[in-house]
């Protein structure tokens, strides 16, 4: 009897460690000391694939970006970058969760050479003043993608994921409401990059009437060879939204601006904005065709 005990009690720790350990996450320390909580699926030759907890999208970071790996079973792997990492662990938790030191100071983080952020975008409607957060989003998305989808166009210029860039601004007090209050570099050390994409979307907006007729149409021949022509139907009239767009695309690196352009697409449609952009990143100085 005390047998069957003594194995029900060793079963029922056993459980309770492998459902402890189910509940932590591995945790990616980089080198400008940034925490990462998520799941490590694949650590390759050049780079680590994971995913955020609760999320099946995968992630991939270079492991010269990486400083060290604690692994939820207490296993540490740590890379031969690891000795420029810019804070210790315990600080760079700190960072990460948006604490403030002794100073009252907000985090900043070492900019790091040839890494480019794409900011939140003004989307302003011109008659009333009204931004938009989501539209906004909409529209840093839609530019990262793009420079994803064109990397190569780009090198050796890397992309900083929208999820730090958008973390860290939110750290350091920043949204899509007052990103024109604070100064090229206070950006620069709030995110750690050394280039970043900055936009702005304003429109008015106004109503354009489409017409259309049907009907049948007849036709009488008279005896001097001409004929008599008869238009009979009806008109319809529809009335739909459009929008009136300029677009600007700026691009710094470190404190100069390199590039400023503006620009109104050709359609008047809710989305003809996103041509615009895609014209002038084409035309931007770290485009190579």
């Amino acid at each position: 009897m005390k047998t069957i005990q003594y194995l029900t009690l060793a079963l029922l720790m056993l459980l309770t460690v492998s459902l402890q350990a189910q509940d932590k996450n591995d945790i990616i320390i980089t080198n400008d000391g940034k925490v990462i909580q998520g799941q490590v699926l694949k650590v390759q030759e050049e780079n680590v694939v994971f995913t955020y907890p609760g999320e099946a999208i995968e992630n991939t970071m270079s492991k010269s970006n990486i400083s060290k790996i604690v692994f939820k079973n207490g296993r540490e792997q740590t890379f031969s970058q690891g000795a420029k990492a810019a804070q210790p662990p315990a600080e760079a938790v700190g960072a990460a969760r948006g604490t403030e030191n002794a100073a009252g100071e907000k985090p900043t983080f070492k900019v790091e050479q040839n890494m480019m952020a794409v900011l939140p975008l003004m989307f302003v409607n011109q008659e009333t003043g009204e931004l938009s957060e989501q539209n906004s989003k909409n529209a840093q998305h839609m530019i990262h993608e793009f420079y994803e989808k064109h990397s190569t166009n780009i090198r050796p210029l890397a992309l900083q994921d929208t999820r730090t860039t958008n973390s860290r601004l939110r750290e350091a007090g920043v949204n899509y409401n007052n990103l024109d209050e604070y100064s090229i570099e206070d950006l620069q050390r709030a995110l750690g990059v050394e280039y970043i994409v900055f936009g702005e979307v304003t429109y008015t907006t106004g109503q354009s009437n489409i017409s259309s007729t049907y009907g049948n149409v007849d036709q009488k021949k008279k005896s001097d060879n001409k004929s008599d022509t008869k238009v009979s139907g009806s008109t319809y009239s529809t009335e739909r939204t459009k929008f009136d767009y300029k677009v600007v695309v700026e691009i710094y690196k470190n404190k100069d601006k390199i590039y400023s352009k503006s620009r109104e697409p050709f359609g008047d449609t809710d989305d003809s904005w996103q041509s615009a952009f895609e014209y002038l990143l084409k035309r931007t100085p770290i485009y190579q065709k």
